[in-house]
Formats: structure tokens, sequence, C-alpha cells
């Protein structure tokens, strides 16, 4: 009797932890906890080369064209050149860029003397133009690989506007003075200071790869006087003789983008 009473007490002194424990089981949550969904800070690195079209005015140009006897010019010009970027760790989603682009459009023309007395010379007009600049450019990313990246800047640059003509074929004899008839050569430029406001659409093909199609507009704040052969200063030139105008570019770069 004694033993069965002992081994009754002892299995209540056992199963009570037991039914504490199951107690706390009941109590415990096994649901998953939620992942925060933290965002990837926004990376790029990169460099290449772009292509920009530039819609140029050139309504004053072609009135001295047509006095020249040349077709009139027509735009876009075609620029070629380059930009880096980096993004800014500082700010977040914020990235700086250096670019540069070059480019011109030109008319010819062989010009034949009515009266015979002089030889048919190849007569030209030129207008180039050279842009550098530095951006701020802010990306919203649309996409995993998607971006938008609306920016504004400060750059400088130049025009020039350069006539020339001769004939086919001169000897080494005939340049005994500063002009030889029918030659000409003469050349108008002048440095300019301007604001580029520009979007930005990028698309990541890989990490490694992007690729850009922007829409820009240049707004010329401050320019220099027209120089004629580097050393006169040219007065009434027309101002919508300008770099004022709307530009699209693509580009592709090589880098690191997120």
């Amino acid at each position: 009797m004694f033993r069965l009473l002992l081994s009754a007490a002892l299995a209540c002194l056992l199963a009570f932890p037991t039914m504490a424990q199951d107690d706390r089981l009941a109590d415990l949550d096994f649901e998953e906890a939620p992942i925060k969904d933290e965002a990837v800070p926004y990376f790029a690195l990169g460099a290449g080369p772009a292509i920009t079209f530039s819609f140029l005015p050139v309504d004053d140009i072609n009135v001295r064209t047509k006095e020249l006897g040349l077709d009139e010019m027509s735009g876009p010009f075609t620029m070629y050149g380059a930009e880096v970027f980096t993004a800014v760790g500082i700010v977040p989603n914020l990235r700086t860029a250096f670019s540069w682009v070059s480019g011109s459009s030109k008319v010819s023309k062989t010009i034949t003397d009515p009266l015979a007395l002089l030889p048919p010379t190849e007569r030209t007009m030129e207008y180039a133009v050279s842009l550098k600049a530095l951006h701020a450019d802010y990306a919203f990313v649309i996409a995993r690989r998607l971006i938008i990246a609306p920016g504004i800047g400060l750059g400088w640059g130049s025009q020039d506007i350069t006539t020339f003509q001769s004939v086919a074929q001169r000897d080494w004899s005939d340049y005994d003075s500063i002009s030889t008839a029918p030659d000409m050569y003469s050349s108008i430029d002048r440095s300019v200071l301007y604001v580029p406001a520009r979007l930005s659409i990028e698309y990541a093909i890989t990490p490694f790869i992007a690729l850009r199609a922007q829409a820009a507009y240049n707004l010329p704040v401050s320019t220099g006087d027209w120089k004629g052969n580097h050393t006169a200063t040219i007065a009434n030139v027309p101002d919508g003789i300008s770099i004022q105008a709307f530009n699209a570019q693509v580009g592709l770069f090589v880098g690191l983008f997120n």
C-alpha cells in the first residue's frame, strides 16, 4: 500500500511541470515575423559616348549664306561627345556629371566668275559649336533597372562661324602674301556661358551597361564679344545666332549601375 501511494505521489510531481510546459507552448506564436523590405540605395558610376541632335537657330546665318550664293543650313546639328557621372553618397539619389559635345554644319558650292576672269572657286561656310557643362541630376528609381533623372547645370563653350574659298589647285609660289585672289578666309567667334536643363531616361541592360535617352534645353546667361579673325570686335551680329535651343541625346555608358 505504501509503495502504491509513493508511486502516485511521484507521478503527480512529474505531471505538474509537463502541464506547465504545455501551457507555455500554447502561448508561443510560430507565425513568421514580417521581413522589412528595405530599398537598396541608388548608385551609379558611368562613362561613355553620346550623340546630341541640337536644333540651333540658323535663320540669321542663312541670310548670310544666301548673300554668299550658298545653300541654306538646316538642322538639327549632329554633335558628338561624352559624359562621366557618379552618385553622391551624402545625398541619396543625387549624382554629378561632366559632359562635353561639339559639332558643326557646313554648306559649300562651286562659284563661277560670270566674266571668266577668275577660275572657279569652292566657297564654304561652316558654323561650329563646342559645349562643356557640369550637371547635378536627381535619380527617381521607377523600376529595378529604370530611372528618370531631371537635372540642371552650368556650362561654357564657344560659337565659331568660318567662311573660306579657294581654287581647286594652287602652287606654293602663289602664297607670297597674306591674301591671294580669289582665296579668302574669315572667321568670327565668341565664348558663351549657359544653363542646361535636362531630363534623362536611363535603362541598365546589365549592372555594367546602361542606355540613355535625353531631352534638354540650353539657356545662355552670358556671352562674350564676337571677334573677327581673333582680333577685331564685331558689332551688330544678329541676336538670333545663339546656342539657345532644344536638344535630344542618346548615349551608351559603361560602369556600375544598381
